[in-house]
């Protein structure tokens, strides 16, 4: 260990292949031994309300607890949570974006999910929020995800897969520093990472505004200016000449697609080995116009159109 983390004085070898080296005083442990996985559903009072969290609920350290639902019309068919214990989505690709939390503040104490969410319930010999942060960490990711069954989007990490991974733990008392130590740290960088959201969208304004200035007024601030007599473009320099967008290509020899008028659109039969390129919306990425997939028609069927063209 290095930077701003001090190093414990001993370290032994774990003897697992993906912790390494841990500090001389933790222990090894399956989550087994430590959690219970899926609690088994109590007998309770089923017309009570209790929080309900579908799976797109879920996020990263956070749940979004805006529903409730009657005990007796999810009991059977859901899964069930009380406060406290940690979500964990066992479907991909929810999964693989680490869509965990821990459950706080549910209605009667008492949720029901999505049945693609796996609980777990620590026992005295665990801090929730220690495992919680255990449980994004890169070496259960990457074990979980590769033992993954199911086809396509349907893969699911196993239920043995997570109850048999082993982790290193300290006691409790130190489990519980580590987590309150995380739970700083991390709160930090989320702070940073919503002022650089914020920062980049205030940027990608700025760069549509300077687009949107430079195409509608011009580059000189000093230049006289007339009303347009278009509501949307406001004033425009008093040389300039407000054309349609048809007006500008109409002459030239690029056909383009913008919505039928009148007559139908290219059937196969009409495509030619060599003639106009006619350029529909899929031709069009990332700001370029991409002619190697343009398919061709005559210069008479490009007329019947009516529609523009364009020099390329």
């Amino acid at each position: 260990m290095g930077g701003q983390y001090k190093a414990y004085d001993e370290y032994k070898d774990s003897e697992i292949e993906w912790l390494g080296d841990i500090p001389k005083h933790w222990k090894t442990i399956k989550l087994k031994y430590i959690s219970e996985l899926t609690p088994r559903k109590p007998i309770i009072d089923r017309s009570q309300y209790c929080s309900f969290i579908p799976m797109e609920k879920l996020k990263t350290g956070s749940i979004t607890l805006d529903e409730s639902r009657i005990i007796d019309n999810v009991y059977d068919s859901y899964t069930y949570f009380k406060n406290e214990d940690i979500l964990m989505a066992k479907v991909t690709p929810c999964f693989e974006n680490k869509n965990i939390a821990i459950a706080k503040n549910l209605v009667n104490k008492i949720g029901f999910g999505s049945s693609e969410i796996y609980v777990l319930r620590i026992n005295n010999q665990c801090c929730n929020r220690f495992l919680y942060y255990r449980l994004q960490e890169d070496s259960f990711m990457d074990i979980a995800t590769a033992a993954m069954t199911g086809a396509g989007g349907l893969k699911r990490v196993p239920s043995d897969v997570v109850s048999n991974y082993i982790i290193a733990t300290p006691n409790s008392e130190e489990q519980q520093k580590i987590a309150n130590f995380l739970d700083h740290e991390t709160a930090k960088i989320d702070t940073l990472i919503e002022k650089q959201q914020q920062l980049i969208k205030l940027l990608k304004e700025k760069r549509q505004a300077v687009i949107s200035h430079a195409v509608t007024k011009g580059l000189n601030p000093d230049a006289p200016m007339r009303d347009s007599g278009v509501e949307w473009l406001g004033k425009i320099p008093k040389n300039w000449k407000v054309l349609t967008v048809r007006n500008l290509i109409r002459s030239e020899m690029l056909a383009i697609q913008d919505g039928n008028h009148g007559e139908e659109h290219p059937v196969a039969s009409e495509y030619v080995d060599k003639g106009i390129p006619f350029l529909m919306a899929n031709n069009i990425q990332n700001g370029r116009i991409i002619l190697d997939s343009c398919k061709h028609i005559s210069l008479d069927r490009a007329n019947k159109l009516r529609i523009g063209f364009a020099n390329t």
